[in-house]
């Protein structure tokens, strides 16, 4: 397979698994994750750390939409903020796909 048919590979699944992630904590928490902790304590910080790990591309995706529909982004910051979240998605889906490679 070509490198880019692996980058093709990768992205969704890594997008896929940001966004069950994210569902499952909006499921939990009942509020949308974020970059920023809820709360000042350690345990929290390293919560929205290891979350933010996974859940960055829906974030990012989530912040565009909504950024779009109250017309508040330019068409340059939206094309930075896709690409910076295409190149997440990639590597979060390397890093799913390793894990399960390695693990079965």
């Amino acid at each position: 397979m070509s490198q880019f048919g692996f980058y093709l590979y990768f992205l969704p699944v890594g997008f896929a698994m940001s966004g069950v992630v994210a569902s499952l904590y909006r499921l939990v928490t009942s509020q949308n994750p974020d970059f920023l902790p809820s709360t000042k304590s350690v345990p929290a910080v390293l919560v929205t750390v290891l979350l933010s790990m996974f859940t960055g591309p829906f974030i990012i995706a989530l912040k565009i939409w909504n950024g779009m529909a109250k017309r508040e982004m330019q068409v340059p910051l939206i094309a930075l903020l896709l690409a910076i979240c295409s190149v997440w998605s990639f590597y979060s889906g390397f890093v799913v796909l390793y894990f399960t490679y390695v693990v079965v």
